[in-house]
């Protein structure tokens, strides 16, 4: 009998509780939640309720229950340091550790990972600490005639991006929005727009091995005609062959070889291993997978 710890309760916790509960092996699932899911429940031998930041109680269940691994599933509580935190009591996560967890939690680190390896597909950008209005604008805003993605540097889950001609227009809403995330995460990430057709590869990383999921497409925008902001995701979208409509199996294995390089990337960088779910987002452009 294998006993899992699982962290979180929202529905990306509830899909990994049932496929664990189909593993070949009886497991008996725990659950630390921050309220309770009633198909977590269902399945569960216990469930704590706490804050899932609230490090401290995490370990003191994980301590009680001495489970074989923990899952960690929210963006948030791996940010922050989780899984640094459960192998300080000697148990293993599936989930990336605070310094790989900056390659979602930072956007500019990201930028500036890709751009240090030459890693293959990444638009132009410009990470900034100040708001040089002259600097921003010159050097970036101009450059590019006003088509640019603002993106706070930091989890918002989902919704920390902007896109010119999507969501707003003229310089006003990027100094607004740049305000905000210099003063919530200390920097602001411009870059150039690419024009094409989004999709997301999935993979399962252990520093050495990538495992990709089906290729899929998130629904995201609110509102009827996608007209509204991005929500963080609703859904998602594949074909009978684990591809899109769109994406060439030349498409798959380029973001493929992206997530490797950036695998091997972050190795090099932090000499560190990421271990558990990377999360590829790619665009078909004229020129190749961005």
């Amino acid at each position: 009998m294998k006993k899992i710890l699982v962290i979180g309760n929202g529905g990306r916790e509830h899909a990994i509780c049932k496929a664990l509960k189909k593993s070949p092996q009886q497991v008996e699932i725990y659950n630390f939640a921050s309220t309770i899911n009633p198909g977590i429940e269902k399945i569960s031998t216990e469930i704590f309720l706490g804050n899932l930041l609230d490090f401290s109680a995490m370990k003191k269940f994980a301590k009680k229950i001495n489970p074989d691994f923990a899952i960690v599933g929210p963006d948030d509580p791996i940010g922050a340091g989780a899984v640094d935190e459960l192998l300080s009591i000697g148990i293993k996560s599936f989930a990336p550790n605070k310094k790989c967890a900056q390659l979602e939690g930072s956007k500019a680190f990201t930028r500036n990972l890709c751009n240090k390896y030459e890693i293959a597909g990444a638009p132009d950008f410009l990470v900034s600490k100040s708001l040089d209005e002259q600097v921003l604008r010159r050097e970036f805003y101009d450059k590019f005639s006003g088509k640019i993605v603002v993106k706070a540097d930091g989890l918002l889950g989902g919704k920390g991006v902007i896109v010119e001609g999507d969501h707003f227009s003229g310089w006003k809403t990027v100094e607004d929005f740049a305000c905000q995330s210099i003063e919530k995460f200390g920097r602001v990430v411009l870059e150039e727009k690419l024009i094409g057709k989004e999709f997301s590869l999935i993979s399962i990383v252990d520093g050495e091995t990538v495992l990709d999921a089906p290729i899929i497409q998130d629904h995201k925008r609110a509102f009827v005609g996608d007209r509204g902001p991005n929500t963080g995701g609703m859904g998602t979208i594949s074909n009978e062959k684990n591809l899109l409509d769109f994406v060439s199996e030349q498409d798959k294995k380029d973001a493929h070889n992206i997530t490797v390089a950036v695998m091997k990337a972050l190795k090099k960088e932090l000499n560190e291993d990421f271990v558990g779910v990377m999360y590829g987002g790619f665009m078909v452009t004229n020129n190749g997978v961005k």
